[in-house]
């Protein structure tokens, strides 16, 4: 649809157009202070964050963006609101296992019971509720590691067979290469979907990269720089609009000197649920599972699972009519308690909302097959809209 508008900037009527194509409930729309060149016809795209103020031809930027977070909502269809969380398996239902003994009512309500091996199937609690054990060793022998699985996990490419082997930590240059290329972020923008990373960054992070020789970014940083997309601040942070790794800044706070509030882990939660209603595609990294596992924080694997539990029942109870939860992990770690290290456990995948009911999810077999339900679902949802502008 397009709207023919007439506004007064500076002392300058301008006639434009406003492109829309998702559905806006317009509040109060604060242009706040534009710098224009004298110009009859403007156009407003939507951008990352807001809605950018081209005149034509488009190609001549005058204004990135109008900040509408405030005062604009946008509803979508058909979102996916993608929760990576390193280092969880499904592991025995045992007192091995941190999953059996922690509190994680949020799971128990969604699965029955703990998140352990033999829980796999289709289910409704309040949504419908997918799932299933997938593969994370993709045919490489020994143990699945962070580098490689999670470049696996957000391109859909087998990047250990790639290579010959699982890669620790931080992608290597060739792992790089298919991130730079495969990005599910990147699809996704290049559909024509709004997508955005909802971590936070800290200005002292890229002072890090800065001062090293050689910079290592993971592999969810690498994912949204490839595909272009601005990173989220603490002043984001603050004002609810990103989410932390640690959840409720707890970890952040005591050991690494971060000025931040305390957040409790289901509010966390619902902040990601309002980035939900405003992208078709929101991916969020939390490591506390795998920093657990590894026994390198103060408290008990329990601890960092309540969290985890915490943030999922926030997520669930203001997820947008229309989104999708999905919930996966690179390779099994904090299952096994009686091991400090990875494991070749199988990774969960859960899938709860509209979603869980599609055949997308039928083929879905390792971690390598994720990238393509995802996008598959979303595009369905453009499909049957006819755009995805």
């Amino acid at each position: 649809m397009i709207a023919f508008c007439r506004t007064l900037l500076f002392g300058i009527g301008l006639d434009y157009y406003i492109t829309i194509s998702r559905k806006w409930d317009w509040g109060s729309v604060m242009c706040g202070c534009l710098t224009l060149e004298s110009a009859p016809v403007v156009r407003l795209c939507m951008r990352d964050e807001g809605v950018g103020l081209f005149h034509s031809p488009p190609e001549r930027l005058f204004v990135q963006r109008l900040d509408l977070r405030y005062n604009v909502t946008m509803s979508f269809d058909r979102s996916i609101i993608f929760v990576f969380l390193d280092g969880i398996g499904l592991g025995p239902a045992d007192e091995s296992n941190p999953f059996w003994t922690a509190d994680t009512p949020t799971l128990h309500r969604l699965l029955g019971g703990p998140l352990v091996e033999g829980v796999e199937g289709r289910g409704h609690a309040s949504s419908p509720v997918l799932c299933r054990a997938i593969d994370a060793t993709l045919g490489v022998p020994g143990l699945p590691q962070s580098g490689s699985g999670q470049t696996a996990l957000f391109t859909g490419v087998n990047a250990a067979q790639l290579v010959g082997q699982h890669i620790f930590a931080f992608p290597t240059a060739p792992l790089r290469q298919l991130i730079a290329e495969h990005s599910i972020l990147k699809q996704a923008v290049e559909r024509g979907l709004r997508a955005t990373l909802a971590n936070a960054y800290s200005d002292g992070y890229w002072d890090w990269v800065k001062k090293r020789r050689r910079g290592r970014h993971s592999a969810v940083t690498l994912t949204n720089l490839a595909a272009g997309l601005p990173f989220r601040t603490f002043d984001d942070l603050r004002q609810g609009r990103a989410v932390y790794w640690d959840i409720t800044h707890e970890v952040s706070r005591e050991h690494l000197q971060a000025e931040l509030d305390l957040v409790a882990a289901d509010e966390a939660g619902r902040r990601l649920a309002r980035l939900g209603a405003e992208h078709h595609l929101v991916l969020y990294e939390c490591f506390l599972p795998d920093l657990a596992g590894h026994r390198r924080l103060p408290w008990p694997s329990e601890w960092a699972l309540s969290r985890v539990d915490g943030l999922l029942g926030g997520l669930l109870e203001a997820r947008p009519e229309g989104a999708t939860v999905v919930v996966c992990s690179d390779h099994g770690n904090v299952e096994d308690s009686t091991f400090k290290g990875h494991t070749v456990n199988p990774v969960p995948l859960l899938v709860i909302g509209p979603g869980a009911e599609a055949s997308v999810w039928d083929g879905v077999r390792a971690i390598t097959d994720v990238v393509g339900a995802i996008l598959g679902w979303l595009k369905h949802g453009a499909d049957r809209n006819g755009q995805t502008e």
